[in-house]
């Protein structure tokens, strides 16, 4: 059953790469790498990457919360070994969450200049809900044990923004869960760092 589930895994990556945008097809691959997560454990870990990469590219803000899954639920079931999968999506998922947010920040400066300086409240929702999504991921990586995924050659060059970012959130976001995500995140940071030491 494995070998038809990772069979099942190509072909559901060749149809992605085939139909990137495709709404359905995006869907149905979110919902079965998630399973097969479950199913298969570490044996999907070689081909996420790839459906990692693909998924992150043609996301938009109605599917970035599915990427985020992802990730957290890779981080808790896979601690350490979910580095290799991660690796290099996780500079991808935070600028693509980062476009998101800056496009609707101008859809909402628009829609502001079109009504009278009326502010359209559901897009700074939606910008909040995918600046959540990035404190959440990074709040995953440190708290399971992915923390070396912050220095490995890929995303080494910006620790100092992700850091930066956390900071940001920790100090001038007032949504208080936000802030303990981000209060959270540099806690169990240190604790690794210096237990590392």
């Amino acid at each position: 059953v494995q070998i038809v589930l990772l069979e099942t895994l190509k072909i559901a990556s060749v149809v992605l790469e085939t139909l990137p945008n495709n709404e359905q097809v995006r869907n149905k691959s979110f919902v079965l790498l998630q399973r097969l997560i479950q199913c298969l454990g570490d044996k999907v870990l070689p081909s996420m990457p790839q459906l990692l990469y693909l998924l992150i590219a043609h996301c938009t803000a109605e599917d970035i919360l599915d990427v985020a899954q992802l990730f957290n639920q890779s981080c808790i079931k896979f601690k350490s070994e979910a580095i290799s999968a991660i690796d290099a999506g996780l500079l991808p998922f935070l600028r693509k969450c980062h476009a998101l947010i800056a496009t609707l920040s101008i859809a909402t400066t628009n829609s502001q200049a079109a009504t009278e300086n009326v502010a359209a409240p559901h897009l700074r929702t939606e910008q909040l809900s995918i600046q959540k999504l990035t404190f959440t991921v990074l709040q995953h990586i440190v708290t399971h044990g992915a923390t070396a995924v912050l220095l490995s050659p890929t995303n080494a060059s910006s620790l100092e923004n992700v850091l930066q970012s956390m900071s940001d959130g920790a100090i001038h976001v007032e949504d208080a869960p936000m802030k303990k995500t981000c209060l959270i995140f540099f806690k169990e940071l240190l604790d690794r760092w210096t237990n590392e030491t």
